[in-house]
């Protein structure tokens, strides 16, 4: 399956990025309020080639055909959209989506998303190694135009009421932003 997904050749993701995915399915579909679940917008933050939210909303929709899904992207390089788009046709045709081309600073959620998923950049600017690779590579990596504390206040504004969200961080956290996630979120 992951080798299905097409990327720029710059980036490779991995399993992290199914494992966000499983988890967040896994609670929703493991939750009591299941079989409330009648219509889900998801947003995928920092959405890379899309298939955090691809492979959440596939999951979904094998599990609960009869859910009404709305699949968002938000993902600052430009470069990736053509592939949001395919792997969008390829995997998720029927699944209304919407991609915005923005940083997380300038997305506008307005507290309507009831999940939001990400596998976010790592490393705040001067932490961690950067790659010869170019700077494309490293603006995966690295929070360039955002901080980790813009990343978190997106997510604030944007989750509906009764929201969730599942993204993936470093266990280094507080050693490349210099600060806990817990003191993160709370600021």
């Amino acid at each position: 399956m992951i080798k299905d997904y097409i990327s720029p050749d710059f980036y490779r993701f991995n399993q992290d990025s199914i494992m966000v995915a499983k988890l967040a399915a896994k609670y929703l579909l493991g939750s009591e309020e299941k079989v409330k679940i009648k219509t889900l917008k998801i947003l995928d933050l920092g959405a890379g080639n899309g298939v955090i939210g691809i492979e959440l909303a596939r999951s979904l929709v094998a599990t609960l055909p009869t859910i009404s899904l709305e699949l968002h992207f938000c993902e600052l390089q430009p470069e990736f959209i053509p592939f949001i788009e395919e792997n969008c046709h390829h995997f998720a045709n029927t699944i209304p989506k919407r991609i915005f081309n923005c940083s997380f600073s300038e997305f506008d959620g307005g507290h309507s998303y009831d999940i939001i998923v990400s596998n976010p950049p790592y490393f705040s600017v001067g932490a961690g190694k950067i790659s010869p690779k170019g700077l494309q590579r490293n603006i995966c990596r690295f929070f360039v135009r955002d901080s980790m504390a813009e990343f978190l206040q997106t997510i604030d504004r944007s989750l509906a009421p009764h929201p969730r969200s599942f993204a993936l961080f470093s266990t280094r956290l507080p050693q490349v932003h210099g600060t806990s996630l817990v003191v993160a979120v709370r600021s």
